[in-house]
């Protein structure tokens, strides 16, 4: 009799708990979340990140606020949600700066895929490499001569050092035997606004930040680091076509929650996100704008991120970073 009572309040409690987790899922978001983005305003992710806020407010009736966490090439952004409460209200917007920054860096405070859980890869996206009209090229060979011609005199803009368009472009240099200077900023847009005010004469930059300066003549493009030319920009070719073969390099953004939030929470997110991506009108705005819709599920952004630490280490080697 003692034993089924024990067995009996057993159940009782497992069920109750499996209740309580329900619940939890059920009423989650009854708050503000914040989504912390690596990076200043107006750049490619951000402006990635406010439609998926956007689309998560609608979605689950509650605000989903993005907050800018610049600097560092991306590190204050990680510190302060590897830090937060794991309780889905404060998650994280990480692009490729996370998997750079863990094979550039040595000691950090947190671990690139310990200290989060992922939901999913949002999407990833190439970028143009874009000149000042007055940079006498037309071509990504005709630049690579006049910068080999002018050693030391031509420069280019980055979002920070350490940073994905930084390491593009070494590895170009590198390829090309190019010797051009780098000038960090504290985020794409700054880096973009010197570029078209001829500060510096290059940038690797976004589709969607680029085009419109390109359209009012403001800039132009001469390559594409992914290996296939893109649909929204189909007459500039690529890197890989100008004599550079194998040359294909993206970005991406993905989303992740601080280690130890509830799975309920995870799991109600990455379903929502994934459904969010598949909508027709999003898609297609964000195809439009040059980014490539993936809205995966979270295996898939664990093991994107599995994979690209080391290739990362690789290429900083390549290009001559050395880890710190």
């Amino acid at each position: 009799m003692m034993l089924q009572s024990a067995r009996n309040a057993l159940v009782a409690g497992v069920a109750g708990l499996l209740f309580i987790a329900g619940a939890n899922a059920a009423e989650y978001p009854e708050r503000v979340v914040r989504l912390a983005v690596e990076f200043p305003a107006g750049g490619a992710t951000d402006s990635m990140a406010r439609r998926i806020a956007s689309k998560l407010s609608e979605r689950l009736g509650q605000q989903f606020v993005v907050e800018n966490r610049a600097g560092a090439g991306g590190i204050i952004a990680h510190e302060y949600v590897a830090k937060a409460a794991p309780d889905g209200y404060t998650l994280l917007l990480p692009s490729t700066a996370i998997t750079i920054n863990a094979s550039l860096h040595k000691k950090l405070s947190y671990d690139a895929q310990e200290s989060f859980v992922p939901i999913s890869l949002l999407a990833d996206w190439g970028a143009l490499l874009v000149l000042h009209p007055s940079i006498p090229a037309n071509t990504l060979p005709e630049f690579v001569r006049l910068v080999k011609a002018n050693p030391g005199k031509l420069s280019y803009s980055s979002a920070g050092t350490g940073t994905w368009p930084h390491l593009a472009m070494e590895m170009l240099n590198g390829r090309s035997g190019m010797k051009i200077l780098h000038v960090p900023y504290k985020g794409a847009v700054p880096a973009l606004q010197d570029t078209i005010a001829g500060f510096v004469a290059a940038k690797i930059d976004s589709y969607i930040t680029s085009m419109p300066q390109m359209k009012a003549g403001k800039l132009k493009a001469i390559g594409v680091t992914t290996a296939a030319r893109m649909p929204q920009a189909p007459n500039v070719p690529t890197i890989a076509e100008q004599g550079y073969p194998g040359f294909d390099t993206a970005i991406w953004l993905g989303l992740v929650a601080p280690k130890g939030t509830p799975r309920d929470v995870v799991a109600k997110l990455e379903q929502n996100v994934m459904a969010i991506m598949k909508e027709k009108d999003l898609a297609q705005r964000l195809h439009d704008d040059g980014y490539n819709v993936r809205g995966t599920n979270a295996a898939e952004l664990a093991a994107l991120m599995k994979k690209e630490i080391p290739q990362w280490r690789q290429v900083s080697r390549e290009v001559g970073i050395t880890p710190n």
